[in-house]
């Protein structure tokens, strides 16, 4: 991969794909929910629509099943 910046879910759907576990599941990513965040978080040009994944998806995702916590 190249150096840019990504969320650990994005490595985790990476290593994912890598290893031929997981079929992709990135989708147009929103940013409506605290918006001025992310203005000054992508200093006014937000990647809206563009592809993405987020933690929560994989909390949706049904190929993933929840055995317990540590």
């Amino acid at each position: 991969w190249d150096d840019t910046r990504i969320y650990c879910s994005e490595l985790l759907n990476k290593l994912f794909m890598k290893a031929g576990m997981l079929y992709p599941i990135e989708k147009p990513m929103t940013f409506t929910h605290n918006r001025d965040y992310w203005l000054r978080f992508f200093k006014g040009n937000i990647p809206d629509g563009e592809l993405g994944i987020s933690p929560r998806d994989y909390d949706d995702e049904k190929l993933f099943q929840f055995i317990g916590e540590i």
